[in-house]
């Protein structure tokens, strides 16, 4: 009989398998269950709901928030959870927690910690391991939530405070991270790493966002001038602090702020210093005041919408970042870090448009928002029902019929793609210059596929009169002239 093998704890566990539509249903079932008895103080049901939605689907940011939320609720942001007996609850998950840890099993880590914070959501120890879990499973987003719960439970502890300045710059978050660095330094003043990285940090924040382009002195362009300012702070931020306004702001933030502390559900006083705040810059600032609004109003449809189409914003500053910096240093380094936060901005904006469209079904421009989302995920599948869902608006009818096409072809229904894609460049304004370029050249690379050459050179010719250099075009219509049949 043979042997068997031995388990390498080197090896990484194979990438989680996408989440199937049923199941996503399910979560999606749960996640409004647990709000919903959350928000009426029966916390430890929630727990339950919230708890297999983060399990399942680990790269969901609102269904960790909402998670790690309710039990800083449950127990009064007391920092240290269950007391007494009830506190040694989790120590078996714990070592789990570590064993699959060095197993490198990073779904095991979030399924084992997960318990763990159930009895104390200020462990450090399961939040880093669960934060270097997400690491590896490119769910950046709840990474940080991981860490920044971490540094609730100790701000100035200077391993955690490295850990997260490493995953802020990984992530093109600069401010934030000068701002951990600068624990770690204050915590260990001979640490050499922290004073080399501040350095190397406010070099990089100054040059990729253009601090010294305009600057007319040495004085416009200090290094550290910015830090806890418009681009990092926030009191949802991991680096907090803020400088100061000038008087002006502050006589306006204040009052907003006293007219809040007045009347805690006056939800347009937190709105309307949200929209101050981001006049102003300071887009941390009106995130965080928009969580505190969502949390008085009982979950207000309306300021949850601000919130996510804020957060949608941060998320795109951080990818366009990202990809500022890849342009210019094309090294497979930062083409990851690119990848990786775009598709975590995906995922983000998937999740919020499913809840969108199940709060709001006959919206039809959202559909076509989700298809687009379920699309970049390769679920053509899905893509297609909420796609084909938002025919009937007509603003969108011409990228919409454009998308089926894609997702038809995706799943290899190449007649469905060409009558689509037909359909799609007889309905897009040619002033809409990029999408109908697009929706021709792929018309016509299909139709080379089909061997449907006399189609395949309408398409590519009216391409080629519109953008000559447009990808490859020049080179199909070579092939198409020479043999006629070279897809």
């Amino acid at each position: 009989m043979a042997e068997t093998p031995t388990p390498d704890p080197n090896q990484e566990k194979p990438k989680r398998e996408p989440i199937s539509p049923v199941v996503r249903k399910r979560l999606q079932a749960c996640f409004q269950q647990g709000a919903k008895v959350s928000n009426s103080g029966n916390y430890d049901y929630a727990t339950e709901m919230f708890s297999q939605c983060v399990v399942k689907d680990p790269g969901s940011k609102i269904y960790l928030d909402n998670f790690l939320g309710n039990l800083s609720k449950k127990y009064n942001n007391n920092k240290k959870g269950a007391t007494g007996f009830a506190g040694m609850g989790g120590s078996g998950s714990k070592a789990y927690v570590k064993k699959c840890s060095m197993q490198k099993d990073w779904e095991g880590v979030i399924k084992n910690g997960v318990d763990v914070l159930k009895v104390n959501p200020w462990d450090v120890s399961t939040l880093l391991e669960m934060a270097t879990a997400c690491e590896h499973l490119e769910c950046n987003d709840c990474e940080l939530v991981y860490l920044r719960m971490a540094l609730d439970a100790n701000m100035k502890d200077p391993a955690v405070n490295k850990r997260a300045g490493l995953a802020l710059e990984r992530q093109g978050q600069y401010d934030q991270a000068i701002v951990c660095w600068r624990r770690v330094e204050e915590a260990k003043p001979n640490d050499e790493e922290a004073r080399k990285m501040i350095g190397n940090l406010s070099v990089e924040r100054t040059i990729k966002k253009g601090g010294f382009e305009d600057a007319k002195s040495s004085t416009d362009v200090r290094a550290d001038k910015n830090v806890g300012g418009s681009g990092g702070g926030g009191n949802r931020s991991i680096g907090a602090a803020s400088m100061g306004d000038e008087p002006r702001r502050a006589t306006q933030e204040e009052l907003l702020k006293k007219k809040i502390a007045s009347d805690p559900a006056d939800l347009g006083a937190y709105t309307q210093l949200a929209e101050y705040y981001r006049g102003q810059d300071k887009h941390r600032d009106a995130e965080a005041i928009l969580s505190k609004a969502l949390q008085a109003s009982g979950g207000d449809a309306n300021i949850r919408d601000k919130l996510h189409d804020l957060q949608i914003f941060l998320r795109k500053q951080d990818v366009e970042l990202a990809k500022q910096r890849y342009t210019a240093d094309k090294t497979e380094e930062l083409q990851q870090v690119y990848k990786k936060l775009a598709s975590e901005l995906n995922k983000f904006e998937l999740d919020i448009y499913r809840q969108r469209t199940e709060r709001s079904p006959t919206v039809l421009s959202l559909w076509a928002e989700l298809g687009l989302r379920l699309e970049k995920e390769q679920m053509q599948q899905e893509a297609i029902k909420a796609y084909q869902k938002a025919r009937g608006d007509e603003t969108k009818r011409g990228v919409v019929l454009f998308g089926l096409g894609r997702c038809f072809q995706g799943i290899k229904q190449y007649p469905l793609a060409m009558s689509h894609y037909k359909d799609a460049i007889a309905v897009i304004p040619k002033s809409d210059e990029d999408t109908y370029k697009d929706v021709l050249y792929h018309a016509g690379r299909l139709a080379m596929g089909l061997k449907d050459l006399e189609t395949a050179r309408t398409h590519l010719n009216e391409l080629a009169s519109l953008d000559f250099g447009y990808r490859d075009v020049a080179e199909r219509l070579d092939k198409l002239n020479a043999n006629g049949d070279t897809p």
